[in-house]
Formats: structure tokens, sequence, C-alpha cells
């Protein structure tokens, strides 16, 4: 861990560093993604280095509901609650409970995420979203312009997924759609959030 954090700008943090590790040892927000499964982790890790100041994040867990039928399940909501609480995270879940939470330090971004579907300017709905998980402005305003209004402003999920790879960011990387226009801004947003996990070895993907 040591070394890693000399390859950064970034100090390792020792209270940061011991909710890592409870986060990565965690059976909760594991995710069959393909790679490391620690996307959900990931977000949850970004939100508690006070890079993100919220995000929306899913636990569950695959059961068997008849001989070679398996079926996604939320995890257990108590569970999760005590280990979200136990992060110092202040959390709401989605009713009726189906295993997605919101996170945040700080109780005023859950009222906010509250109030966000009171608003009856479907715009507004989506630029507060983008503002409450911390979205580069410009991959908000393409994704606006596409589904609001019907301008095809985003890159598609094949030319974002080319350039992140390009980049050398890892799978687990993918956070929100880029801007055709912006998309060098919001790959330096990625590169920023990715290089707060660089010194947490495990927590890297």
């Amino acid at each position: 861990m040591a070394q890693a954090a000399a390859r950064t700008n970034h100090p390792i943090d020792p209270p940061l560093a011991a909710k890592a590790k409870v986060l990565l040892e965690s059976p909760y927000f594991v995710v069959d993604d393909g790679g490391a499964g620690i996307a959900e982790k990931q977000l949850i890790f970004y939100v508690l280095a006070v890079v993100k100041p919220a995000a929306e994040v899913g636990s569950f867990h695959m059961e068997e509901l008849s001989p070679g039928y398996l079926e996604s399940r939320p995890d257990n909501q108590e569970a999760v609650a005590t280990l979200l609480g136990g992060l110092g995270l202040s959390y709401s879940f989605r009713q009726p409970y189906d295993g997605i939470a919101t996170v945040s330090l700080h109780k005023q971004a859950l009222r906010d995420r509250e109030n966000i579907n009171q608003l009856a300017d479907e715009a507004e709905i989506y630029r507060a979203y983008g503002r409450l998980y911390g979205y580069p402005q410009s991959a908000v305003d393409a994704f606006v312009a596409e589904y609001v209004h019907g301008r095809s402003e985003l890159m598609t999920v094949e030319e974002q997924t080319e350039i992140e790879q390009r980049s050398g960011l890892p799978k687990t990387a993918f956070l929100f759609r880029f801007s055709k226009a912006h998309w060098a801004d919001a790959l330096e947003t990625v590169r920023r959030w990715h290089s707060t996990l660089v010194p947490y070895d495990d927590m890297n993907g």
C-alpha cells in the first residue's frame, strides 16, 4: 500500500484506509460485473473520500429459486444499513426496499435527493441529479440535450468504453456518459476520481 501511495499525489489517510478495508471485506455491494466485482464499493469509496457528494448504489446476491434458476435478490436491509452506518455514511433506501440506497456524508444531500422528483421540469430533474452525484457540467448538459431535447450529444457506450480503455482506466471506472464535444473534460474527471483509489491497492480493482 505504501508503494502505491508513492506513485500518486494522494497520501494514505489511515481512517479512510480502515474504512476501505471494512468495505472491501464486506459481503455486501459485490457486483457480478465481469470484472473485479467492486464497482459499487468504488462508488461508496468516492463518497468516503469526499470526491463525490453522493452516490446511488445497489447491494444484491444471487439466489437459487429452483434447480438451475438463479435470480438477483436484494441483500438484507438491516445488515446493509449496519455496514453503511459503521462507515459513517448517511443513507436512504429506495422504497419499497429493493437493494438500492443513496449514500452521502451529509444528511442534506439525502434531503435534496428526496426533493428532486418533486421538480416539475424534466431537464431540471436531470440537472439536479447531476449535481448530486458530482457529474461534470458538460456531461449533464449533453444528457439533457439527448434525453429531453432529442439532440445526439452523448458518446455511444462503445465509443466511451474504447476511450476509457485506451486511457488505462479499469473496466469498473465507467460512471456516467461523456459528452461528444467535451469528452476530454469528462475523462479528466474520471481520472481524478480514480486517482483517489490508487493508494488503497485492493480498492483499485
